[in-house]
This record gives structure tokens, C-alpha cells and sequence, in this order.
């Protein structure tokens, strides 16, 4: 398997954050981000009617992948 600067492997990150939103924030060991992703979700479940947490679902796959794969940043 292939990994990124991280040590990480990037789609694991990836999927991981398809299943739970900011799971794969918690893979990268970026736990404010992932934490965060994940409240966002659940808020937008409850004042958008999930219009909101499918962004946040969307933004948390692509940052996990992007972490991993050392393009992004962990807070």
C-alpha cells in the first residue's frame, strides 16, 4: 500500500471519512478537525435537514485524502 508523507495511507483516510464523517481526520491523528467535522454533521442533520452535512461529508473526504497524502494540514 502505497503511503504519503504521513505514514498514512491516503484512501484508507479517504473511505474512512465516507463512512463516518471526520473519521478519517481521526486516522491522520488530526483530532480538532475531525471532531469538528463531525459536530458540523450532526448540527446540519438538525438545522439543515442534511443539506449542510453533505458539504461537511464531502470537504471530509477529500481533506482526509489530502492529509494523508501530504498535500494538506492537520490542525
Amino acid at each position: 500500500p502505497t503511503t504519503g508523507p504521513t505514514g498514512k495511507t491516503p484512501w484508507v483516510a479517504a473511505v474512512l471519512s465516507c463512512v463516518i464523517t471526520g473519521a478519517g481526520q481521526l486516522y491522520n491523528n488530526d483530532w480538532k478537525k475531525g471532531v469538528a467535522m463531525f459536530a458540523g454533521a450532526v448540527l446540519g442533520l438538525m438545522f439543515t435537514a442534511g443539506v449542510a452535512t453533505i458539504g461537511v461529508w464531502i470537504w471530509s473526504m477529500i481533506d482526509a485524502y489530502q492529509v494523508a497524502s501530504g498535500k494538506g494540514k492537520v490542525w
